[in-house]
């Protein structure tokens, strides 16, 4: 656990928080009205670092911007409505050059029903706040403005601000695709199962546009993505996986473990969609690759579908053996090696 000693810790888990227009007040302070801490990287701890609410630093308001350093920004920002992401993009850069000054300006953009300048501005933000921002992230979690919402639940995770936890978990019922997907994996990198059933919905599409971009570069089915949905979806499973780590000895997975098997309905009206429902699933565990997770994909070696079946073999070989896919062509030679891991995990025991 680590300790912050340079700066004040942060009263008690009851007090009060500060408002949006309180956070914007402050911003335009002079910055040296408050204790400045070392500013920590944005890069979020391990569940096993996370920060309990004791040991947060305080925070630290962004400096005040110069006039014309002001307009210059907005003009910048006016062009986040763009339809064309290069421009989008650029005008990103631009105002990522005014650094944490521009956070407070960023918050007050936030109320725009633009999807371009909603994601731009919650780009901006996660690219500027760090830790001195957590109170920034605090009041934005439950925020009206959805761009704010994107924001602070992912920022969460990545700072490793475990007393926003319960905030979190309420964010799971978001009406937003992206606020719920955010949130769950922020409660991941906490070490909190709170967010798999979430995790696991969402993740299905991802899995299965990653899943047809590796077999033939395009997409076979479900809706057409342009450029910028399909990034953001390969960006989205790749921090998704990699989060699942930090609920490595955390619970048992079980929102995980019961996707394993489908409703017998489903079977029958979408064999393949069901499939790729387990899948997934298999992904994920893979991902998590704990004992539990062993646990679980062992049992999806018995799967009645080969292709999952064969991801469980795989996901199985590289956990416990660290070893190379399977690259048995046959029925016949995947049988054998199902028994081959059951007898290696059955000596594990």
């Amino acid at each position: 656990m680590r300790a912050v000693t340079t700066t004040p810790p942060r009263a008690t888990p009851s007090a009060a928080r500060p408002g949006l227009l309180a956070l914007l007040l402050l911003a335009a302070a002079p910055a040296l009205a408050r204790p400045a801490p070392a500013p920590a990287p944005t890069a979020g701890p391990p569940a096993a670092l996370a920060l309990p609410d004791d040991e947060l630093p305080a925070p630290e308001a962004p400096p005040e911007l110069e006039a014309r350093d002001v307009q210059k920004m907005g003009r910048a920002i006016k062009k986040f409505t763009s339809g064309k992401t290069k421009a989008r993009r650029a005008a990103e850069a631009d105002v990522l050059e005014f650094g944490r000054g521009a956070i407070p300006h960023l918050v007050a953009e936030a109320a725009t029903t633009s999807p371009e300048k909603q994601d731009s501005v919650a780009r901006c933000l996660l690219a500027l706040a760090d830790m001195r921002d957590w109170d920034v992230v605090e009041a934005s979690v439950g925020a009206d403005e959805v761009a704010l919402r994107r924001f602070a639940a992912r920022k969460a995770g990545e700072l490793g601000l475990a007393h926003l936890a319960p905030e979190l978990e309420e964010r799971l019922d978001d009406e937003d695709r992206d606020v719920r997907l955010e949130a769950a994996v922020a409660l991941a990198r906490l070490g909190s199962e709170a967010g798999l059933g979430a995790l696991a919905d969402v993740y299905r599409d991802i899995f299965r546009l990653e899943r047809d971009l590796a077999d033939d570069g395009s997409r076979r089915d479900g809706p057409e993505l342009d450029d910028d949905e399909r990034e953001k979806l390969l960006d989205q499973g790749e921090r998704l996986r990699e989060a699942l780590a930090g609920l490595a000895e955390h619970g048992d997975h079980d929102a995980l473990v019961a996707r394993l098997t489908s409703d017998p309905k489903r079977e029958k009206t979408d064999p393949e969609g069901a499939a790729l429902d387990r899948q997934s699933a298999v992904a994920l565990l893979a991902a998590v690759g704990d004992a539990a997770a062993i646990r679980g994909l062992a049992s999806a070696l018995d799967d009645a579908h080969n292709v999952v079946q064969r991801d469980a073999i795989d996901a199985l070989r590289a956990i416990v053996e660290d070893a190379p896919p399977f690259d048995g062509a046959s029925i016949f030679q995947q049988i054998n090696e199902v028994k081959r891991l059951k007898d290696v995990l059955a000596r594990r025991r």
